[in-house]
């Protein structure tokens, strides 16, 4: 089910400091390099796109070795990383996951294991800039990564590999607005994420849009 949610909605996850609360468990956020809230939308989140994130610390709550599902509503207005865990691509300390909105509106979602780089990259114009999307990424255990873009399903440029059974899991904070490794930062606002230890359903994704489209305009 659901094991981690960030709302930006005052009253939601925000508590007007640097903290951000988890609206199902414990795994506690904090702003990072200068983060902003704007109550816009019910209540966002503004990325700079130069060096601010949030971090959410580490916790078990966090790993998904039966399947995961990466629910994230965003107003890209550049391009770059905007969801990340993990310190590289496929070395000793793989990031598991990582998604970045490339120049062309191409969505990328990395789920890497040591050694190996498992990935897909969409065509290009998946992801409209400076509009709201709801972007969701699904880690499906001897599968192929999928993303959905407003329950959309892109076509794909690229698949590289399927997943392995387990899904890999890394020992790291899960950063909302960049990669710190690279470093490499999301301009634009971000006003939800959620997390799920399980892949959802086609159901469950348009229940989720559905229940949030309104808020965002769609």
């Amino acid at each position: 089910g659901l094991v981690y949610a960030m709302d930006a909605g005052s009253g939601r996850s925000y508590d007007g400091t640097t903290t951000l609360n988890d609206l199902v468990g414990s795994n506690t956020g904090t702003l990072t390099n200068g983060v902003t809230y704007q109550s816009i939308n019910g209540g966002v989140f503004d990325f700079d796109g130069t060096d601010d994130y949030i971090s959410v610390a580490y916790s078990t709550e966090l790993n998904t070795p039966l399947g995961a599902t990466y629910d994230i509503w965003i107003y890209p207005t550049s391009s770059g990383e905007f969801l990340s865990r993990g310190q590289s691509d496929s070395s000793t300390n793989p990031d598991n996951p990582r998604f970045y909105i490339g120049a062309n509106g191409n969505l990328y979602f990395d789920w890497s294991v040591p050694g190996t780089d498992t990935y897909v990259d969409s065509s290009s114009g998946a992801v409209t800039l400076n509009a709201w999307n709801n972007i969701i990424g699904v880690a499906t255990p001897g599968q192929q990564l999928r993303v959905y873009v407003n329950t959309i399903e892109p076509s794909y440029g690229t698949v590289q590999n399927t997943l392995p059974t387990p899904l890999a899991n890394t020992p790291n904070p899960l950063i909302i607005g960049g990669v710190t490794w690279i470093p490499r930062y999301i301009a634009g606002k971000i006003a939800a994420v959620k997390l799920y230890n399980k892949s959802l359903s086609a159901t469950e994704r348009l229940q989720n849009f559905n229940a949030q489209k309104s808020r965002f305009g769609l």
